[in-house]
């Protein structure tokens, strides 16, 4: 007879399913209701990319989100309205802490905003104020970063062009940033190698390529910005990890119900595993009143679901320490979060649970440099899973595509696909910040 003995939620596991479907509301904040799916608020978006240096570790996030005053078919303007409504969307409805964790802030102000000192409730530690022409001209710039300079802000100067207008204005400011996608790699690096003498840092903003971030690292750039690192042919590693496939194969033992010994055996080859595996079961968050020494123990304390989970975050975790794969776990672990928990609003456990396992093997072509196809030829996967991992059409596959599509801030097709799936936008991006903050609790 296979192993079927589950778990039920342990402390751990309640604490944070509460946490998370109140969408990680601090307790200084009005709590959200319990369900995600019963939120029904007027449609609120905040979308998030990340700034990160040459070694690749993020420092920072720039935070957007539609206007107030247009559809979703426009383009968002600077305009007050928009910069109020995302001020308070970050400080109370969200919360920066959940937003960024201990990085950087980058929130685009207008000029209308900072004179109607909207800024002044944003705490200037953790904030930097994005300031770009269309939303103060030139003639304005000086003053408005003498201002938030007295203030104590740190703000960076989005495209500007350095000349003597401009001048003063880049001489208080903290980061300058030049579009790479906008006027090319090679006119962006000129803009920033014009400020070298001056003690702020260059920002490449809006890289679409590795091509261009490698392009871009060879001159006067000192931080990047972009949402890049979930590119198959950009992030793909060179060879496979035996570790990793070590993993691969105990996930497929998991996932096709196999005893108890078989699974028990597997760890007890790799002391590495059998470590980890005891390290997190008997971690303070799970609430066990006794310590587990035993594989067998831990194994049938944990079940076939949550070992499937477990196991599938080693893949990730375990093959490589660059930071880019850090990175791309956390890219990973947001995307199976949210299909999760936009899954529970209609599918039952089991096929949440399956939701689960699709955002995070989303980026297994990435992980091991090899087609999907060939890694999913690899894998143990229910149907439904291969045809949403492998881009075919099927129930699970608009679910990723509306996590993939909160990444690359695609508001458009995000509220077409809430639409067909029946899922309010604000339930929506109310998830997608719940899983930002799970993610980061597990990194």
């Amino acid at each position: 007879m296979a192993w079927k003995l589950n778990l039920l939620p342990t402390k751990k596991h309640t604490q944070s399913d509460r946490q998370l479907n109140a969408a990680g509301t601090p307790q200084n904040r009005q709590t959200l209701p319990t369900d995600v799916d019963k939120i029904t608020d007027e449609q609120i978006f905040v979308a998030r990319q990340p700034v990160f240096t040459k070694s690749e570790q993020v420092v920072g996030y720039v935070i957007s989100t539609p206007s107030c005053d247009i559809g979703i078919d426009s383009e968002v303007p600077f305009n007050t309205c928009n910069s109020a409504r995302l001020i308070m969307n970050v400080l109370n409805n969200f919360g920066l802490e959940q937003l960024v964790g201990d990085k950087m802030a980058l929130i685009p102000i207008s000029l209308g905003a900072f004179a109607a000192n909207a800024i002044g409730i944003l705490p200037t530690q953790k904030t930097v104020l994005e300031i770009h022409p269309v939303s103060v001209p030139e003639s304005e710039l000086d003053y408005v970063c003498e201002a938030m300079h007295e203030k104590g802000y740190r703000f960076v100067l989005n495209d500007y062009t350095p000349n003597e207008l401009t001048r003063d204005a880049f001489t208080k400011a903290s980061y300058a940033a030049f579009d790479v996608s906008l006027h090319g790699v090679e006119t962006a690096m000129k803009q920033a190698a014009d400020l070298r003498h001056l003690p702020l840092q260059r920002i490449a903003w809006n890289i679409q390529s590795k091509k261009d971030f490698d392009a871009c690292k060879q001159g006067a750039f000192d931080l990047f910005q972009g949402n890049i690192f979930a590119q198959p042919e950009a992030w793909s590693m060179n060879r496979v990890d035996p570790s990793s496939l070590r993993i691969v194969e105990i996930f497929n033992m998991v996932m096709n119900q196999a005893e108890l010994d078989v699974i028990e055996n597997a760890f007890k080859h790799d002391v590495g595993l059998s470590y980890s595996l005891l390290t997190y079961v008997n971690s303070v968050g799970v609430g066990l009143p006794h310590k587990t020494q035993s594989i067998r123990h831990a194994l049938m304390l944990l079940g076939h679901d949550y070992l499937a989970r477990w196991v599938s975050l080693l893949i990730f975790a375990g093959v490589d320490t660059r930071a880019a794969q850090r990175v791309l776990l956390n890219t990973a672990l947001i995307r199976a979060r949210l299909t999760e928990l936009l899954g529970k609003t209609i599918f039952n456990g089991r096929e949440a649970d399956q939701l689960f396992i699709v955002g995070m093997f989303s980026l297994l072509d990435t992980l091991f440099g090899r087609p999907m196809e060939q890694v999913l030829s690899r894998m143990s996967l229910p149907v439904d899973v291969v045809d949403a991992l492998a881009g075919r059409t099927g129930r699970f596959r608009p679910f990723l595509d509306l996590a993939m599509s909160f990444e690359g801030q695609d508001l458009k097709r995000a509220d077409t696909l809430c639409n067909s799936l029946g899922i309010d936008l604000s339930t929506a991006s109310y998830a997608h910040l719940s899983a930002i903050e799970w993610a980061r609790q597990m990194s």
